[in-house]
């Protein structure tokens, strides 16, 4: 159980454990941490108290308040790998399914968990910033049977945010195991672009994001936009492989016709 002190005529609750951090505890310590190289900083994010109120303390109380409540954050917590990624997540009264690959999850689904495990993991060292890391679980554990609805999992993120560090970050283990498929179907789905397509300026196409993909299932499956956003994964990445597979067949088959007259 967190302990209640009295700091500057303000009551504040300070976790004594790795068990009691919650999720976004952590966060805040994480983000304080990489903004600034002041121990205080992350304490007084882990606290939600100004910075300059834990300066203030005499020097005596300050080392106190670390030394009797909070040497723990000085023992990591123990890691667990993706092979220990537990199959539930209980949340309130509802249990989820921790997802092992992106079967059972919408095209919808995946292409928003992709767009934020982009926009938040750091291009030169492939680390995912914690500030995602409830929005990412949210995604996936957004209800299968409704329309992929923002204001649903916005309400899981703040629910998921104030679960126990430790409980979560098992679960996250599944990051790994879906960075692993994602490789796979990357792969599956990569076409060079001709020197044709090159010249006429493919790239243009890039800063449409994932909606060409989105347009090539709607096109092959006659569907409308957010029919599309919540057809089964992997009926969309099959219908996706397939026209890829086309696409590479038309280049090789033109390049045998032009070859051959």
């Amino acid at each position: 159980m967190s302990l209640p002190i009295l700091l500057n005529q303000q009551l504040i609750d300070i976790p004594l454990s790795w068990n009691e951090l919650t999720l976004a505890q952590y966060t805040r310590m994480y983000s304080a941490t990489q903004s600034s190289n002041d121990y205080l900083a992350p304490i007084a994010a882990l606290l939600q108290i100004d910075k300059h109120t834990l300066q203030s303390l005499p020097e005596d109380k300050l080392t106190a308040l670390v030394l009797n409540n909070l040497l723990w954050l000085n023992t990591p917590p123990l890691k667990t790998t993706a092979e220990h990624c537990p199959k539930y997540l209980q949340l309130g009264d509802d249990l989820h399914t921790v997802p092992q690959n992106f079967d059972g999850l919408k095209f919808g689904q995946v292409l928003l968990f992709q767009s934020v495990l982009s926009e938040h993991t750091d291009k030169e060292t492939g680390t995912l910033n914690p500030a995602a890391y409830a929005r990412l679980l949210a995604i996936v554990f957004s209800a299968k049977d409704e329309p992929i609805n923002d204001s649903s999992i916005d309400q899981l993120e703040a629910q998921l945010q104030q679960i126990p560090f430790t409980e979560a970050m098992p679960v996250l283990n599944f990051f790994e195991l879906l960075a692993a498929v994602k490789q796979r179907e990357r792969k599956a789905l990569s076409r060079d672009s001709t020197p044709e397509e090159k010249q006429a300026g493919i790239k243009r196409f890039e800063k449409f994001g994932a909606y060409p993909l989105v347009r090539m299932v709607m096109q092959a499956e006659n569907l409308t936009y957010d029919q599309t956003l919540n057809l089964p994964y992997h009926r969309a990445f099959v219908c996706l492989w397939y026209e890829n597979e086309k696409s590479k067949y038309r280049d090789a088959l033109m390049k045998f016709t032009v070859g051959s007259s």
